[in-house]
């Protein structure tokens, strides 16, 4: 009996012991890392540390229930018949070669030399999952033609085989070779050479492993990334540099340019699964100096624009900003865009044709806070969107939402008015043109924030609301960001797949009018039902990102169903809204400027043209039914050209546009207006104390 026991007890232990070690092969950390087999001035590098951690995150992640779903198959199956059935039997094959660990690295370009790019692609199967010489095999045979039309031979670099092949007027040949486990693609023989020196640990020179930029990379977005992009800044600035010397106007794009690539550091992001959604972090290395001198050194930012969000928000970006490095960074790079010259040279003329001091009454007085917000509610057609930006100095700024209100209701004189209307806490002034739309822009014209809103009634009722209903109450938006914004400078997040869903409804009645006036699309969805809705997209999830400075750099985390690891890369990296305009692609600040010909300032021009100039008195519809908005204390509006009753004690606060003057009718009796933009004044109900004012 005893005898049994301890055998049993030894065949557990050895069970254990393989299946730990089957694990350590299988997740356990590679013993050369791809980082060690480039060179330490590689200018851009892709990994794959561990294919098999990759799977396994996979099979439970968001993304494999939206691939696998139903509803996605006609979606894939197109995407196959784009690819051809013959490549995606060649992906198929070649995919086990990807079990173990891959990179793919850009070691060395010369911009005057292009053809001798250093380019290498390695991989390391895992044991027994090797079936490279048969996908070479299935190549062959999908492709003889192709082949063909190459030279192929074998040679040997460093004391290896190899086999290459060159295509027709190729500046060089494509060098394949197996050393050690690893598979090795190399754009000619140097590459190839440098690379075997590396995993032979023969080389003279450091490898990107050594690189301090690249350790204090990977130690800012962590070392557990299933997936891992490096790109080497500092080593691209002079490749950047050399061809912007070469293009035609150096002396004024190119210069400003160049002073800031110096500053730039090593960019890096790496992702991984968590919790079944794609997480990505972030980070863009910039000395502490060169942040001051791009803008990006802001304070955390205290995201107090949350309370202007409801339940119904689908979009919402708020970030810490620096105005006055943000105006210094327009000048300094204007005469490097004249879309970017104009809109400076407008703004000044604009503010000096009104009295504005644009350092006093715009740079000083507004504060380091401002928020873009869309919301989408059941009871709204279209999404209705809204900007705010923090006032640290209403006073001073007064002068500015005066001159705006002017500007507007000089260019409109003979399309439009401006109504005004009052609540317990705040007045806005509102664009309202005759043609009938759902759109009526409007802006605060007090209060500690400056507000766009492209509705009067989102205006009111985002000043009106209970700030815990909104984000700060949505448990997406807490998963994803929570506390993570404590410290943070800028934050971002996207209902996707309610905006996905409202966005296609809303399309839908649409697409038989589309399918009448173009053959092919009317083919397509003749041949291709449409779903009634895209809840299917579900799995997609919600997106969040956070992103913050320090004495290093920029960090940033980002989360999705899907993975969104480039998007932050081509928006975020830069610190936020005061980085942008630092590399030429600056945000507006609140009151930008009309063209000098005509001024119109872009708090409201920014709208789309074709808004709504109705004249109508505010009605009490669509209601805001999470918030209980106050009545309006005080309200004044321009007749519409229906006929509103007309009293005697009409308050006459409206600022309506100039415009051709009617009869004036009996002060009793309901008159129509004939004018486009009517000028008498009318008493407008106030709405219910749950139902904000609204313009139809």
């Amino acid at each position: 009996m005893k005898t049994v026991l301890r055998l049993l007890l030894i065949g557990i232990v050895l069970i254990l012991l393989l299946a730990a070690g089957a694990w350590w092969y299988l997740f356990g950390p590679s013993a050369v890392l791809a980082a060690d087999l480039v060179p330490a001035d590689t200018l851009a590098f892709f990994t794959i540390p561990n294919a098999a951690k990759l799977t396994t995150g996979y099979e439970t992640s968001q993304l494999k229930k939206l691939i696998d779903s139903p509803d996605a198959k006609s979606l894939i199956d197109s995407i196959i018949n784009r690819i051809g059935q013959k490549n995606v039997d060649l992906i198929t094959t070649f995919l086990p070669n990807l079990s173990g660990q891959s990179f793919i690295a850009i070691t060395h370009f010369d911009p005057n030399k292009p053809e001798q790019i250093g380019l290498i692609a390695a991989m390391k199967p895992k044991f027994g999952l090797s079936n490279f010489d048969a996908f070479v095999e299935k190549l062959k045979a999908t492709y003889p033609d192709v082949l063909k039309q190459g030279t192929t031979g074998t040679g040997q670099v460093a004391g290896v085989d190899y086999q290459w092949i060159q295509g027709p007027g190729a500046p060089d040949k494509i060098c394949v070779a197996k050393l050690n486990g690893w598979i090795v693609t190399a754009w000619g023989e140097t590459s190839l050479q440098d690379w075997i020196e590396r995993l032979q640990k023969k080389s003279s020179t450091p490898s990107l492993a050594q690189s301090t930029d690249y350790q204090q990379s990977l130690q800012r977005i962590g070392k557990d990334s299933l997936t891992l992009v490096y790109v080497n800044t500092p080593a691209l600035a002079p490749l950047m540099q050399n061809v912007l010397q070469q293009t035609a106007h150096q002396t004024t794009t190119n210069n400003y340019l160049e002073k800031r690539l110096d500053l730039m550091g090593g960019m890096a992001a790496g992702a991984s699964f968590e919790k079944g959604e794609i997480v990505d972090h972030f980070s863009f290395l910039v000395p502490q100096q060169a942040q001051h001198d791009l803008g990006m050194t802001l304070p955390p930012c205290s995201f107090d624009t949350l309370k202007f969000t409801s339940p119904d928000t689908r979009f919402y970006w708020a970030s810490s900003v620096d105005w006055t490095q943000a105006w210094k960074n327009w000048q300094e790079q204007q005469e490097s865009s004249p879309q970017l010259k104009n809109m400076v040279t407008s703004l000044q003329t604009w503010a000096q044709a009104n009295n504005i001091d644009i350092q006093h009454n715009i740079l000083d007085a507004l504060g380091s806070e401002m928020s873009l917000q869309l919301e989408w509610g059941a009871d709204t057609t279209y999404p209705e969107v809204g900007f705010f930006a923090k006032v640290n100095k209403p006073d001073d700024f007064k002068p500015v939402i005066t001159a705006i209100i002017d500007t507007v209701r000089k260019t409109y004189s003979t399309d439009a008015v401006i109504n005004e209307i009052a609540t317990d806490e705040h007045h806005y002034a509102t664009l309202q043109f005759v043609q009938s739309t759902p759109f009526t822009p409007t802006i605060t014209e007090d209060g500690d924030y400056f507000g766009i809103f492209i509705s009067q009634n989102q205006a009111v009722r985002s000043f009106t609301r209970d700030a815990t209903i909104g984000l700060l109450n949505n448990p997406d938006f807490l998963r994803q960001i929570g506390n993570k914004r404590n410290g943070a400078t800028q934050i971002l997040f996207l209902d996707s797949p309610q905006l996905f869903d409202r966005g296609y409804q809303t399309a839908m009645p649409y697409l038989s009018l589309a399918s009448m006036l173009n053959k092919n699309l009317g083919a397509a969805l003749k041949n291709t039902p449409l779903p009634p809705d895209l809840a299917w997209l579900a799995p997609i999830g919600t997106w969040s990102f956070v992103s913050s400075t320090d004495n290093n750099g920029v960090q940033g985390y980002s989360v999705s169903g899907i993975g969104n690891q480039g998007i932050f890369l081509a928006t975020g990296l830069g610190a936020g809204a005061a980085m942008l305009p630092a590399l030429g692609l600056g945000f507006h600040p609140a009151p930008s400027a009309p063209p000098p010909s005509s001024p119109t300032p872009p708090p409201v021009s920014a709208t789309p043209s074709t808004l709504t100039n109705q004249t109508s008195p505010p009605t009490p519809t669509s209601p805001d039914t999470t918030t209980n908005a106050p009545a309006p204390s005080d309200t004044t509006n321009t007749p519409p050209p229906a006929s509103p009753p007309v009293s005697p004690d009409t308050a006459t606060n409206s600022t309506p546009a100039p415009a051709p003057t009617p009869e004036p009718p009996p002060p009793t009796a309901p008159v129509p207006t004939p004018a486009p933009a009517a000028t008498s004044n009318s008493d407008a109900s106030p709405p219910t104390p749950d139902q904000p004012p609204k313009t139809q």
